[in-house]
């Protein structure tokens, strides 16, 4: 999909290693890579419908993630969202068994085709084909991400997001989270204490995935609901300078030691830079004095003092930034600091009895 970024995690090198191994594993990875990207694209054409952007897409050793900018989101977007993935996965198993059966093609039950797979050939029932075992392939591997991402109802799963859209029609998106949370703990317990009875090295990564991608879910609901009535008009400093783009990183330093400030800004006609005094410490001390502060500023977008404190933090989240500017009628008035809006919610969840 257009302006979707596919990345291979670093993990899944490990499982891309199988690919050398046999034919047999090489054909497996191909259709997996594929199934998951088509079935976090489905999530993606989806989200871009309602106006939600997706980033990238970063494929996982146990699946894949989509990336998306953390927005506000209708529980009936969710749902939608949720669901399209795995419904393109079943759509998907109904036109290989529509094929197969019009063309008259085998197909490998489920047994067979975990022998297949891992090329045990002699206990399958019935012949061996690499071309059987790709058109299996392409029907198991789209089953078991429909069925597994949409009826086990813990986050991020699929299931778990469904759930949770349900909980937030009639519920706080907060409550319904935590409520989604606590079952998806109950679930990870349960399917960790399997996984390592039966020496399940996946189940066990599946599990590790599910209590941290749940962990996180509750700790956005959390800031998002904490610090939505925070303003960031509050929180504002004057820890900023105004510098010229041609200055060099020595005089800027000064400038900023000066003044006391942690941020410096330029204004050009192309828009607003900025650098931190942390960039500058990364540039080598003996080109200081080479440098000029264009060199190393960053092209960025200012925020208005009008927005809540948890639209500034997503805003952070989402660009990178330790700090962003603030600017009224065309002027810098301050700047907010990540650490100033993790230090409220901080506040805030002890106050709350989080």
């Amino acid at each position: 999909m257009k302006g979707v970024d596919i990345e291979l995690h670093i993990t899944t090198l490990l499982l891309v290693a199988l690919f050398f191994v046999s034919i047999n594993y090489a054909i497996l990875l191909l259709v997996l890579f594929t199934t998951v990207i088509l079935h976090e694209l489905s999530h993606s054409f989806v989200a871009k419908g309602e106006g939600i952007s997706v980033e990238k897409i970063t494929l996982l050793p146990i699946g894949g993630m989509a990336s998306i900018k953390k927005a506000k989101m209708k529980p009936v977007s969710e749902f939608q969202m949720s669901v399209a993935g795995p419904l393109f996965n079943l759509v998907v198993c109904t036109l290989v068994l529509a094929a197969v059966t019009a063309l008259g093609l085998p197909i490998y039950n489920w047994a067979s085709w975990q022998y297949a797979v891992i090329g045990e050939i002699s206990k399958m029932a019935v012949p061996f084909a690499y071309s059987t075992l790709f058109i299996s392939s392409v029907f198991w591997m789209n089953y078991l991400l429909a069925i597994f991402n949409l009826f086990v109802p813990a986050i991020p799963l699929d299931g778990g997001r469904v759930f949770r859209s349900f909980l937030a029609m009639k519920k706080d998106y907060l409550e319904a989270t935590q409520i989604a949370t606590k079952v998806s703990t109950i679930i990870t317990f349960l399917l960790f204490i399997y996984a390592v009875l039966s020496f399940n090295i996946i189940l066990i990564a599946i599990s590790i995935f599910i209590y941290f991608g749940a962990s996180s879910e509750l700790e956005y609901a959390m800031t998002d609901k904490m610090l939505s009535d925070f303003p960031i008009k509050r929180l504002l400093r004057n820890n900023f300078l105004k510098v010229g783009g041609d200055e060099t990183l020595a005089e800027v330093l000064s400038d900023m030691i000066q003044s006391k400030s942690l941020v410096a800004f330029s204004r050009t006609d192309l828009g607003m830079n900025m650098a931190s005094i942390y960039d500058i410490k990364e540039v080598p001390r003996v080109e200081w004095g080479e440098k000029i502060f264009m060199d190393i500023a960053r092209e960025m977008e200012t925020i208005s003092p009008d927005l809540t404190a948890n639209e500034a933090m997503r805003e952070m989240v989402e660009t990178g930034e330790e700090v962003l500017l603030v600017e009224k009628d065309d002027k810098v008035i301050g700047c907010v600091f990540k650490d100033d809006l993790n230090h409220v919610y901080q506040a805030l969840k002890v106050k709350h009895g989080q």
